[in-house]
């Protein structure tokens, strides 16, 4: 908990005894939140230096996800020939 107060703190610029003096819940929900979308940002602004045609975020999928998306698709290939 202590850990979070001190990170809700820099991110408002506050000392941690200001936070637990007059913050709420509330403030690290919304730090949080604030933290969230930042990363989606910097993922997508990522993505499209790498890729031009990309708007989104590459998902992050683990090996075994995405095998068994291929054989899903290879799958309905050999059903629909």
């Amino acid at each position: 908990m202590m850990v979070t107060i001190d990170w809700v703190a820099r991110r408002y610029g506050v000392l941690p005894s200001h936070l637990i003096r007059e913050g709420d819940s509330i403030d690290i929900i919304l730090a949080n939140l604030g933290v969230t979308y930042e990363n989606y940002l910097n993922e997508k602004a990522d993505s499209k230096n790498k890729n031009k045609n990309l708007d989104k975020p590459v998902p992050k999928l683990s090996e075994e996800e995405m095998l068994k998306m291929v054989q899903a698709v290879r799958s309905k290939e050999n059903v629909n020939s």
